[in-house]
């Protein structure tokens, strides 16, 4: 798969998800992600309303897993340092403009992922 556009991707995750789980049952990983990805938006868009600091640390937390489980390390460690601050005290304020970069980093993922299982 090589890189993508959140970071490095590590192709050896890609080759055993592919020996695990087939292109089909890939192709169904990646089209839920893609279904969950207006969910993970509405989530953010009403944590931030409600500068809910435990629902946009989860949002980081789920979106660092998918990251993680694809190989995608660069936007994993985005999200651990995101999930991490929100335990602190940085303002939410200036979190939730970084979580919603995550979501970005997060389609971009999804979309990189879709291109690369039609190419395998």
């Amino acid at each position: 798969m090589g890189k993508t556009a959140n970071g490095d991707f590590d192709p050896d995750a890609w080759d055993e998800l592919l020996q695990l789980f087939g292109r089909d049952g890939v192709g169904e990983m990646i089209d839920s992600l893609q279904r969950d990805l207006p969910l993970q938006q509405q989530q953010l868009s009403s944590a931030l309303d409600a500068e809910d600091r435990t629902a946009l640390r989860r949002i980081a937390h789920n979106l660092r897993g998918v990251a993680l489980q694809f190989g995608a390390a660069a936007l994993a460690q985005r999200c651990g340092e995101i999930e991490q601050a929100l335990a602190g005290q940085t303002p939410t304020a200036q979190l939730g403009t970084d979580t919603a970069n995550l979501l970005e980093g997060y389609g971009m993922l999804v979309r990189n992922l879709r291109a690369s299982l039609h190419g395998a």
